[in-house]
């Protein structure tokens, strides 16, 4: 997953978002809050989403890049159907999260051309 994640993020954000379970989020500072990929701390986690098809394209996961946290810090067992679309991921492949992102606004908001 965490590979998925370096290929292509999607909906990106201006800021972060902390993991409640580890903080109290009425309690937080910013800089207790940054979570990274690994120990490296070169990539940080909690602004945007991974977004990942099945096998047959025709469905597509979208979980926050929290979930990599969550699965590695918390014990999280995503869905079976998540699991395997993951493991059937090919990060060779021409499939973009970013391009399913935008044709999904363009079906839900065709009047808006702001994008």
């Amino acid at each position: 997953m965490i590979a998925i994640y370096r290929r292509e993020t999607v909906n990106a954000t201006c800021g972060t978002h902390p993991c409640y379970f580890c903080h109290d989020s009425t309690k937080f500072i910013v800089h207790d809050t940054d979570i990274y990929v690994d120990r490296q701390k070169n990539e940080l986690l909690g602004m945007s989403e991974i977004w990942i098809p099945n096998h047959s394209r025709t469905k597509v996961f979208a979980a926050p890049d929290l979930i990599i946290h969550y699965i590695n810090v918390h014990d999280y067992y995503p869905p079976q159907e998540f699991i395997a679309a993951v493991n059937d991921f090919d990060l060779t492949s021409d499939w973009s999260g970013n391009e399913a992102y935008q044709k999904y606004l363009e079906a839900k908001f065709p009047d808006f051309n702001g994008w």
